[in-house]
């Protein structure tokens, strides 16, 4: 059933001419010192902030015309910050030879429970960490046996400092801000579950704590 149901979509796509109508957006924008095609992904304004972001992602289409399709489905290879009243922008990593696997603006929590109450304006220097983005870095193996391995970056929009506050991670769930500013991240490493609080103004590490998930 599953290989007829596969067929007949197949048969479906491959009648239809899937070629939507080109609305003038960049297949491509430029390439890496390594030859990699890059293009925009989708802009994102940051809520509360005068910053935007756009993902720069390898282009997947070899000049082909996908339409409103290019860029959308590729690999983030970078992000820009970008200050919407300067055009000032900055790159979050230094090249493009890592994936940036997932972008958290960290301002909710999963759950609803006694959670920072995030304002629509700016950022202030009382709350510092409400400013804050983190990016979750996916790297290679040292061979094809090798597992690949995450590394953590955090930074502050409006100071524009940021640091690598974890490595060789198995893997991140997710980010946010605590009721007391700090950066709060669930993730895996060596075969754990670790629960981990940052201090929202320099992401110092303040406390680490296992989640056991399993006896």
């Amino acid at each position: 059933m599953i290989r007829v149901a596969g067929l007949t979509v197949a048969l479906i796509l491959a009648g239809c001419s899937f070629d939507p109508q080109d609305d003038g957006r960049p297949q491509q924008v430029t390439k890496s010192q390594s030859g990699v095609a890059l293009s925009f992904g989708n802009v994102e304004m940051i809520k509360g902030t005068r910053f935007f972001t756009i993902p720069i992602r390898r282009a997947v289409n070899d000049g082909k015309s996908y339409g409103s399709f290019s860029g959308d489905f590729g690999e983030e290879r970078n992000r820009l910050i970008v200050d919407s009243s300067t055009g000032e922008n900055r790159r979050v990593l230094p090249d493009e030879t890592a994936a940036l696997v997932n972008w958290i603006v960290p301002t909710s929590s999963p759950v609803n429970n006694d959670l920072l109450v995030i304002s629509d304006g700016p950022p202030t220097t009382a709350n510092p960490a409400l400013d804050a983005y983190a990016a979750v870095v996916k790297r290679p193996g040292k061979s094809d046996k090798d597992a690949s391995h995450y590394d953590l970056l955090a930074g502050h929009f409006t100071k524009a400092d940021q640091k690598w506050i974890a490595r060789g991670l198995d893997g991140v769930q997710t980010a946010w801000i605590s009721a007391d500013s700090n950066l709060a991240v669930v993730a895996a490493s060596k075969g754990r579950g670790i629960y981990t609080i940052y201090d929202g103004r320099d992401f110092r590490q303040v406390l680490q704590r296992e989640l056991k998930i399993a006896d």
